[in-house]
């Protein structure tokens, strides 16, 4: 829209809308240009008025809810190939509530004590984050969480937002296929720094942080292949079960590290290449992340 508006230049518009066709035209002298076409297609997903959404209420610390979508958002996915994984599932069984977000590669979830109500609400991570900063100065809020709809209401605002209508991934059977036949348990903070400094060094697309666990250490590295250049180094860690090697793209690594909470991470593995779950100070809050596939000569470069 922006740059239709500077394409016409400085002066005065002509604005014309067609209700029949559901399109408007802007124009000056014999340059035209029509928005809005198809925009009949958004008309189904129209939202209640305010006030009108009936559904199962639930009063909320604000603060606590938004940290705690906060730290599963990053999972959510970016791509509009499958919708439904843009959002963040809340998916309540009464005795609590879990906040699920996942893009095929990662997946995060937060287990809240938020008992009372059931079902399933996929809501868009956008609008959280518009939820975010309009209630930032709210300390409870008032959620409704009704059919197609979930709306947010505050002392001073009201946001009611559609949800997306598709099924979500079950997160319990993917958690269910993770286990820890090896586990590394070690400074979040240091990891998190090493991680970094590996990810700053790489111009790759798709880099590859190598992790091979010792006796009681880690030893990390990761090769420029643009450069030639091996960027090495390693963290006291406490690592139980069989010896391996795994990668991760380390990009994937900082979003996880940031959001684990507390002073240690816990990384618990099946193989180099099934996925492997992650745990930090939050408690109820674990990640998974699918490790990269690599060539067995690379093992040794780790």
């Amino acid at each position: 829209m922006e740059r239709m508006l500077q394409g016409f230049g400085k002066g005065a518009l002509s604005v014309e809308f067609d209700e029949e066709r559901s399109v408007a035209s802007l124009s000056r002298g014999n340059c035209r240009a029509e928005m809005g076409k198809h925009s009949d297609v958004f008309w189904k997903y129209s939202i209640p008025p305010l006030q009108s959404v009936q559904g199962q209420d639930v009063r909320v610390e604000w603060p606590v809810l938004s940290a705690a979508f906060r730290a599963v958002m990053f999972a959510a996915s970016r791509s509009d190939r499958r919708p439904v994984l843009r959002g963040v599932c809340l998916a309540a069984d009464g005795s609590g509530t879990d906040l699920v977000a996942l893009d095929g590669v990662r997946m995060a979830v937060y287990r809240l004590p938020l008992a009372g109500p059931t079902g399933r609400w996929i809501i868009p991570a956008g609008s959280l984050k518009i939820a975010g900063r309009l209630f930032k100065n709210e300390k409870t809020l008032t959620i409704t969480l009704g059919e197609g709809t979930v709306q947010f209401a505050g002392s001073a605002a009201t946001l009611a937002v559609k949800t997306i209508e598709e099924a979500f991934p079950s997160h319990r059977e993917i958690l269910g296929r993770t286990s820890q036949r090896t586990t590394i348990t070690t400074d979040r903070l240091s990891l998190l720094a090493v991680v970094r400094r590996m990810a700053a060094f790489s111009p790759a697309e798709q880099p590859e942080l190598h992790i091979r666990t010792g006796e009681k250490r880690l030893y990390l590295s990761m090769e420029d292949v643009f450069t030639g250049t091996t960027f090495r180094d390693e963290l006291d860690a406490e690592i139980q079960g069989q010896p391996l090697t795994v990668a991760f793209n380390p990009r994937l690594l900082q979003d996880v590290l940031n959001e684990a909470g507390g002073d240690r991470v816990t990384i618990g593995l099946e193989s180099s290449f099934a996925a492997a779950s992650f745990r930090g100070g939050l408690e109820g809050w674990t990640a998974v992340v699918m490790p990269l596939r690599w060539f067995d000569d690379k093992a040794d470069a780790a």
